[in-house]
């Protein structure tokens, strides 16, 4: 009689937990939130926005799907969980961390982002962020302008990236003999943009042949329609090897732009068992690989004339 009321009593506890797991886990759920945030909503070109989508009350979400953000690229960075307790209270939570590279400057929205959590739908508000051009919102030139004009000018000619950093082919000339050298130049033109790990010019040949190698010379200054550019300028001989209209590129080179960071935190940092305590005070470097592409020139290329040509000519000119 004994065994047979503890069992009972087994099974009328085993029943109340199971009712308080399915009550416990239900009302977990209804506690889900999500919102967004961003470090930052004012930016320049060379900046980054690190958006954050931060889920309370669970901690097993995948990464969203970021939907396409007009104005910047973005890549992911990773998730971060957290699990809490306190007082016998558990708390859990996760986020999934973005970098957003400006591609231009203007007043743009990230659109709300939507997330499905065991079959309830949550979404994210909309998030206002503005990026200007440093360069052109220092004193000096603040000065050039009139209130009025500096909004419509900003407006009307918004700045991208592909003002900051091009690439330029340049030929010796429009004609040339088959097999004769020609000089190519190729120019990386940079503004007001930190860029390291520049690779060496690669242009596909087809229809003639290149250098072994570009050469390159000491940077130099050059101002084009009132703009300083800091120029990098590649050059390597072309040989011709086929009659006719040749297109000549694109170039193309590899960097890396350094888009500067500011890490915003408390006075103790993010995370005192993770990032540095010290972490708010300084700038950190964020590296972004990009691909630049000139333009490409058209070379016409002649047969050698037959009179004067040498009876042992082998080609070469």
């Amino acid at each position: 009689m004994k065994h047979a009321m503890l069992f009972r009593n087994s099974k009328i506890i085993l029943i109340s937990l199971l009712i308080w797991a399915v009550f416990s886990s239900n009302s977990l759920a209804d506690d889900i939130s999500f919102q967004a945030t961003v470090d930052r909503n004012k930016a320049t070109l060379w900046d980054t926005i690190e958006l954050t989508l931060s889920f309370e009350g669970t901690k097993n979400v995948p990464t969203p799907d970021l939907p396409d953000i007009n104005g910047f690229d973005h890549k992911y960075l990773g998730p971060r969980s957290q699990v809490t307790i306190i007082n016998g209270s558990v708390s859990q939570s996760v986020s999934h961390s973005y970098i957003l590279y400006p591609k231009q400057t203007g007043v743009f929205q990230i659109p709300a982002v939507t997330v499905i959590i065991d079959g309830t739908t949550y979404a994210s508000s909309p998030i206002d962020v503005e990026v200007i051009d440093a360069s052109a919102s220092s004193p000096s030139q603040k000065k050039l302008l009139s209130a009025e004009d500096e909004p419509e000018s900003e407006i009307n000619n918004p700045a991208t990236i592909e003002d900051k950093i091009f690439l330029k082919l340049e030929l010796g000339k429009e004609k040339a003999y088959i097999n004769e050298a020609l000089s190519v130049v190729i120019k990386l033109y940079i503004q007001n943009l930190s860029v390291d790990q520049v690779s060496i010019p690669v242009i596909e040949e087809r229809g003639f042949s290149l250098d072994d190698k570009f050469s390159h010379k000491e940077p130099y200054s050059q101002v084009i329609n009132g703009l300083q550019y800091n120029v990098v300028e590649f050059y390597a001989n072309l040989y011709p090897n086929q009659e006719g209209e040749l297109n000549i590129g694109p170039a193309k080179i590899q960097c890396s732009i350094l888009y500067r960071k500011t890490r915003q935190s408390s006075p103790f940092g993010r995370d005192v068992f993770g990032d540095d305590i010290f972490s708010g005070i300084f700038d950190s470097v964020q590296r972004r690989p990009i691909e630049i592409t000139s333009n490409s020139e058209g070379l016409t290329v002649l047969p050698l004339p037959p009179e004067g040509k040498p009876e042992n000519y082998s080609g070469a000119v």
